[in-house]
């Protein structure tokens, strides 16, 4: 049943991998996403951010996207698999608002290798 509850959200911002000389001629932007623990394994964002990944590429022309997960999120890392996200390179975020660093794992897209529906 509909709750009018948020459960959670998918969005873009600028890839920390856009500085890398990799990626410096290319168009590209990092896929960020989360959701409720309560709705975890329903396949809700694989299929969220499927429809994103199709505007991004399709509409948007963006050639690359990163997307990254804190190495010990296990549910994340599925999520980026069944899109199709192939490993780059392990990373570190630094989270301000916690004053706190947490290892990443940062993966990506390209246009011509993205998933078939």
């Amino acid at each position: 049943s509909l709750t009018n509850r948020f459960i959670g959200s998918v969005g873009v911002h600028a890839s920390k991998l856009e500085q890398t000389a990799e990626f410096t001629t290319k168009k590209i932007i990092e896929l960020g996403y989360v959701l409720s623990k309560s709705y975890w394994g329903r396949g809700l964002m694989v299929e969220a951010c499927k429809a994103v990944i199709k505007y991004l590429f399709e509409v948007e022309g963006y050639e690359v996207l990163s997307c990254g997960h804190f190495v010990k999120n296990s549910q994340s890392r599925r999520v980026i698999e069944k899109l199709g996200f192939r490993y780059h390179s392990d990373d570190i975020y630094f989270a301000k608002q916690l004053n706190q660093s947490f290892a990443e794992r940062l993966y990506i897209l390209t246009s011509d290798t993205q998933l078939d529906d």
